[in-house]
């Protein structure tokens, strides 16, 4: 293996490990609109339809989501939250464990607008056919395999810009540089 393949190889790993501790430790929903995109991709997933409108509501899972985690977006907010009771925060705990998978399917009556169906759908569809094979697995465990998809997918970003680098500037060390600055940029 020559020295900038095992460069490239480091830097993907180093932009997957970054990508999973924020995949596993973020709270539920405090990714920028999480819930909205994770709604379009349920209701793509298990709708019969190519999109989404922008007012159809959420499905009752991500509204009770949205009710029972504590977020900017929904009805608990974190400060509320971290004043209640240990045993009050375990039963929210306990109750967005415990939702439903049917829950999935069902439209929220007067929930929140799934609004991000206004967005370009190609993300929405490949990761609709990923829930597809998830979609009988427990709420969170739908939510952290979604993020860890769309991580999965991000990082490709690492060895394309190396390749693509090297055929850009015809030099390795280069391509190594471009590809260090895409892994540690921290949106990506």
């Amino acid at each position: 293996m020559r020295g900038e393949t095992r460069l490239l190889a480091c830097l993907w790993i180093a932009f997957l490990i970054r990508g999973l501790f924020y995949a596993a430790f973020i709270p539920l929903w405090e990714g920028f609109d999480e819930w909205a995109h994770y709604a379009v991709i349920q209701r793509l997933a298990l709708g019969k339809q190519l999109l989404v409108a922008r007012g159809e509501r959420v499905s009752r899972e991500v509204d009770a989501s949205l009710q029972m985690a504590p977020s900017i977006y929904g009805s608990l907010s974190r400060d509320t939250y971290w004043q209640l009771p240990d045993a009050q925060q375990a039963d929210y705990e306990r109750n967005l464990r415990s939702i439903p998978v049917a829950w999935a399917g069902e439209p929220a009556i007067g929930g929140h607008p799934a609004y991000e169906g206004q967005q370009a759908p190609f993300y929405y569809w490949v990761f609709a056919g990923a829930y597809r094979l998830m979609a009988g697995l427990p709420f969170l465990t739908r939510v952290w395999l979604l993020r860890f998809s769309s991580l999965l997918v991000a990082s490709s970003a690492v060895p394309a810009s190396f390749l693509l680098a090297r055929r850009i500037f015809c030099s390795a060390a280069r391509a190594v540089e471009t590809a260090a600055m895409v892994a540690a940029i921290p949106s990506s």
